[in-house]
């Protein structure tokens, strides 16, 4: 690896963790934001980071990207944004940095991505309801947001808060099979509520699932929508959109 594709010897300690974008050279754009330790930015410039068997896709179009910029003969620019950070203040930065770039060719949400951008009137909506009590049933939290429900919207679905919740989600189907009910929220704000008919491999996605569903009971519907997520969902450190919920005891 040539001098001006790695930090110096030893400069881990000092670097400790830190975020940065890539740019593609041919317009200036920021395609990636991402948060690393030691050489970890030269070599995902030089694209040499490997798809994880996880990720949400098996094809990686940010690879792809940087193949074709590396093929007109140009290198990727990377670009430090902080650097000499802990892991959760990291974190933290990565994803406001996120939120400031739009058309980002990976399509993350930072962790946290609840307390992300938006204006004065969405933050005072997102802390004044009330919090809704834990049920009595099984059920799975969805997160999403505005934009995709504006997009299903646009698209023409018949119930775009359902289209916008129903896949592609990072969870174990065996386990998923025991939980009948779906609430998806949007900054922390209950959108829907969703009884679920069964749970299914999403094809093409790589350990993704989805269900298929139909609105709540309007007893169960109208109890929790416009109601706020408990606190406990809103936690520190939790990255998946899709959680386990607590069943009342």
């Amino acid at each position: 690896m040539a001098d001006k594709e790695q930090f110096p010897a030893g400069a881990s300690k000092s670097l400790k963790y830190y975020v940065y974008r890539l740019l593609d050279p041919r317009n200036g754009i920021t395609f990636y934001v991402g948060m690393g330790s030691g050489n970890q930015v030269f070599a995902h410039a030089q694209g040499n980071l490997r798809v994880r068997p996880d990720d949400e896709e098996t094809n990686d179009p940010k690879l792809d990207l940087i193949k074709e910029i590396r093929d007109s003969g140009l290198e990727v620019l990377p670009v430090i944004h902080r650097w000499g950070l802990d892991e959760t203040t990291a974190f933290e930065v990565e994803s406001a940095v996120l939120d400031c770039f739009l058309g980002l060719i990976d399509k993350r949400q930072g962790q946290h991505h609840d307390r992300g951008t938006g204006n004065a009137a969405q933050l005072v909506e997102g802390l004044s309801p009330e919090i809704y009590a834990e049920p009595d049933f099984k059920y799975i939290l969805i997160k999403t947001t505005d934009e995709k429900i504006a997009r299903m919207t646009a698209e023409g679905e018949e119930d775009p808060i359902f289209a916008a919740c129903h896949e592609a989600w990072k969870l174990n189907l065996d386990i998923a099979q025991d939980y009948d009910y779906v609430i998806t929220s949007v900054r922390g704000i209950v959108k829907g509520v969703y009884q679920v008919v069964g749970w299914y491999p999403v094809e093409g996605r790589v350990n993704r699932i989805g269900f298929l569903g139909y609105r709540a009971e309007p007893k169960i519907w109208d109890y929790f929508v416009n109601k706020r997520i408990p606190d406990v969902y809103r936690r520190r450190g939790v990255i998946n959109p899709a959680q386990y919920c607590q069943q009342k005891d």
